[in-house]
Formats: C-alpha cells, structure tokens, sequence
C-alpha cells in the first residue's frame, strides 16, 4: 500500500496514520497457515532483501539496507525488528522531520517546528481541509481536529502507541517518561548520524500558501536536499536494527 490516507493529519505525517501500511502476503506455496497476523516491527527497507531470500538468492548485496522478514511468514509470533524510521522533507512546503518508533513508542523530531503540519498542497486544496478550515473559523473545532493548524509547534514528541493508537497526546514533557524520551532521541540521533542524514539551514521554501493551497507567485528555487553535505546517496550503513 502507500502512504497514509490523503486527509488532513495523515499524508505527510510521521506518524502512524501518515507512514503505517497494511501489508497483505499471499503465498501458497510457502505460507503453510493462511489468515495469520504479525504484529512485528518491519520497515519498506526489509522487502527487498525478503523477495531476494524467497527467491533464492544466497548473499544479499550490501547495497540493501533491510533484513529478510522470512522467518515472519509461518512464525508471525516471531519478533523482528526493534525500531522503524521515517522522514519527511519538503512536499510541497518546507519540513524537516524525523520519527522512530518501537512496538510501544513512537517519537519525532522536528526541525522545522515554526510551521504548522497540515499536509501537502493537494490535502489543503481537499474538500476536507477546507471544510476544517470554515470549523476552525467558526471556533467549533476540538482541540484533537486543529493540531494540523497549530503552531509553533514541540520540537519533540513522544507518544505511547499502545493507550494512545492515534499518537494525539504528546508526552515529551511527562517526567514520567523522561528515560524514554533520552532513549528514543538517541537511537534517532544515531541513525541520523550512521545514514549521513543531516539539517541544512537552506532547505527548500514553500511553494503553495500553507491555507489556501494557491501557488505561491515567487518562483521556487530549491535548497538544500538533507543528506547531501554528507554524501547520503552513497552510504549503505542500515543504521540501528
């Protein structure tokens, strides 16, 4: 499947409504049990590697940054994977984000927290986003529908997937999970560091109006891709498994 759905506080998103997939197999000749459900971590990185093993292919290349999630498919019990990631970078507007998340937490960092989070231009040109919109000018929205209108936004965030599914209430300045938090940013931090991932300071500006989804009259002109300064197409390292 694709990314999450294309509403306001899902496409473009880091969080589970914006990056988790469903993900269906269908193999006769090698699912011994049909209609089994993982709950495992695995991430769009580890496909390729799985395709390669089931097809017989004995030593993977480097070049893949994933692992085989074969061992999943008749032992759906099986853990796999301790961590996910994702980013998101510009999509229409400038954004700089980062996310990790284990079975129980999921955490972001966000570089670009002076804007607020509402989608890409064809989300804001929705008839969602505008029916949302005429609500937050009529002051009838709750506080959960205009977060994507928020801003400045925490640089950080940490929400617990388990009692919090739709990740709504950050938990970044609960000393209760204060450990979590140093842990999550560090396991972050080091697969930004080990994949060369980086923050440019000119990363490429807004090209639509972040409320009304009209091109904006100055030309785009594109900044910094993150990564580059580091030399990122070329580094293979998998970072934290």
């Amino acid at each position: 499947a694709d990314n999450g759905r294309p509403f306001p506080g899902c496409k473009t998103r880091v969080y589970d409504r914006g990056m988790r997939t469903p993900f269906i197999v269908k193999w006769d000749k090698g699912i011994l049990k049909k209609g089994q459900t993982c709950n495992s971590l695995v991430s769009a990185i580890d496909i390729g590697p799985t395709l390669l093993k089931i097809a017989g292919v004995k030593n993977i290349p480097d070049s893949f940054q994933g692992k085989s999630f074969v061992s999943l498919l008749n032992d759906p019990s099986k853990e796999f994977r301790n961590y996910v990631f994702s980013e998101h970078n510009w999509h229409d507007y400038e954004a700089h984000e980062r996310m990790v998340r284990d079975k129980n937490f999921l955490f972001v960092l966000n570089s670009r927290s002076q804007f607020p989070n509402q989608g890409p231009a064809d989300v804001v040109n929705s008839a969602s986003f505008k029916e949302l919109l005429d609500l937050k000018n009529s002051g009838m929205l709750s506080e959960e529908q205009s977060e994507i209108f928020n801003f400045p936004r925490m640089n950080m965030e940490l929400f617990n997937c388990i009692s919090d599914p739709l990740q709504l209430y950050n938990l970044a300045n609960d000393r209760d999970y204060k450990e979590k938090m140093e842990e999550m940013n560090l396991v972050l931090l080091q697969w930004m560091n080990e994949t060369g991932d980086n923050i440019p300071d000119d990363l490429t500006k807004d090209n639509f109006d972040r409320l009304t989804g009209e091109k904006l009259k100055e030309a785009l002109v594109r900044g910094e891709m993150p990564g580059v300064e580091k030399n990122a197409i070329l580094n293979n390292n998998p970072g934290p498994f």
